[in-house]
């Protein structure tokens, strides 16, 4: 199964490192053409990719993710592994072996069909790629990219659609026949059958990725764990050496305009990160798992970081100059909220709380213990209900897709259209009269949405 989600992450990689770009000009062509960066087709999929946020947010992970710092040990574990014995015969070895599986004239399928299959058994347990990527298999030979498009493969062919079915663009994989260390990656816009080539080689001692116009990177290896790293566009190369026994990355960076020295400690014995630039030192991170404290220095600033674990709360008193801080964030389970609180003449004050509730499918945002903003998601009747100072707005599909793409643009023009189309403009956004609650409904909590809205709007859970 690694060996299936490694090669799709190759492929998701390559449509996000840049063969999706043939697919700008169709996409500026739609918006000379509509004047807008997204089309009603795609709310449905912008909505799902808020609501897969909203249902995956889980405020007890973010205090596990944030004190799992504290064991470096782990997060730098790496050192120890076989692999890192030998980078270079590690990564020739994998990369080759990855490219050559592109001979089968259907890898691609094989994989897609084959993770379909997997993720619909009973008990099947998603990786953590394709859960927070945005990248979904939604049938035996389809996927989709959350908010971006949605695709086909048949072989090794990938086409790509916009939301309504818009041909973008059309990706072929293949083996260089006279070269089995070679993956050509062809790709056609199919706005204007304007094409583009990559090629990524693999060789014995070099990584190299070129377009059939300019060479992008190539990766040396050298003797004694360096590697060479060149980026002829910028003229610029990156040479790293690696020692072990001193757990240190050092490396040089140099460009036409400068030269830097560059030192990093990732050191599990000691759980220590320390950057340091020209021999000045930048960073200095260093945890001590037994106080459950984390330490960090940066310029003349020193940030301590203490976890309780009981109330899954983290309190960091900032030292800078002769002024000290304090600050606490909480991370809720019940509420399944975050909420920073700051010392503030001498009192522990909430500056915001931000709660994701699942079962309403909301979020909102509150300060002082007074609502700012919430919103819930209505997936099925594809509409989004907005509570904010204006007061109550239930928007549709349609003013969804105003409401983004007035937000995207930019310029005296746009700022104009948000007022005027999010605010004002009664024929284009307003809500239908009934729909409406006015801004001095009676509200029974300030994170709630009141139950007198006469359209069915889930509740957000007490106390968010």
């Amino acid at each position: 199964m690694k060996k299936i989600w490694l090669a799709i992450l190759v492929f998701a990689v390559f449509l996000a490192a840049g063969i999706p770009s043939l697919s700008v000009a169709a996409q500026n062509t739609a918006y000379q053409k509509e004047n807008s960066f997204f089309s009603e087709e795609d709310v449905s999929s912008i909505l799902g990719g808020v609501t897969n946020l909203i249902q995956s947010f889980n405020a007890e992970a973010v205090y596990d993710g944030l004190k799992a710092a504290l064991d470096m040990s782990k997060l730098f574990g790496f050192w120890e592994t076989p692999y890192f014995e030998n980078i270079q015969n590690f990564m020739i070895t994998k990369g080759q072996e990855q490219i050559s599986n592109f001979a089968q004239a259907d890898y691609l399928e094989q994989l897609i069909a084959k993770a379909y299959a997997d993720q619909n058994k009973p008990n099947h347990n998603k990786s953590s790629f394709s859960k927070n990527s945005g990248f979904l298999i939604t049938g035996p030979d389809s996927f989709e990219i959350q908010m971006s498009a949605k695709g086909t493969v048949k072989g090794n062919h990938i086409s790509l659609f916009s939301f309504d079915g818009t041909p973008l663009t059309e990706i072929d994989l293949s083996v260089n026949p006279t070269d089995p260390n070679q993956l050509i990656i062809y790709g056609m816009d199919m706005a204007d059958q304007s094409s583009k080539t990559y090629y990524l080689e693999i060789s014995n001692r070099e990584i190299s990725l070129d377009s059939d116009t300019d060479s992008i990177f190539s990766l040396w290896f050298r003797p004694g764990e360096r590697i060479l790293i060149e980026i002829p566009s910028s003229e610029s190369e990156v040479e790293l050496a690696f020692d072990k026994k001193a757990y240190k990355i050092t490396g040089t960076v140099s460009s036409p305009e400068q030269t830097m020295e560059i030192e990093l400690e990732l050191n599990p014995l000691r759980n220590r990160i320390a950057l340091a630039l020209n021999g000045t030192p930048v960073v200095w991170i260093e945890s001590d798992p037994a106080k459950n404290s984390l330490d960090l220095v940066f310029a003349d600033t020193e940030l301590l970081m203490e976890f309780d674990d009981d109330a899954h709360e983290i309190l960091g008193t900032l030292y800078a100059a002769d002024q000290q801080s304090q600050f606490k964030l909480i991370c809720d389970k019940p509420s399944n909220s975050l909420a920073l609180e700051m010392v503030i003449e001498g009192e522990m004050t909430e500056l915001f709380k931000l709660a994701f509730s699942k079962q309403a499918n909301g979020v909102s945002l509150n300060s002082a213990g007074g609502l700012i903003f919430s919103a819930t998601i209505d997936q099925e009747k594809g509409t989004m209900t907005i509570n904010d100072s204006s007061g109550f707005r239930v928007l549709d599909e349609s003013q969804i897709l105003d409401l983004i793409n007035s937000s995207i643009k930019t310029g005296p023009e746009a700022e104009t259209e948000v007022v005027d189309n999010f605010l004002n403009d009664e024929e284009e956004t307003a809500v239908p009269e009934e729909e409406i609650i006015p801004t001095a409904a009676p509200i029974s909590s300030p994170t709630e949405i009141p139950t007198t809205v006469p359209v069915a709007v889930p509740t957000l859970d007490a106390g968010i």
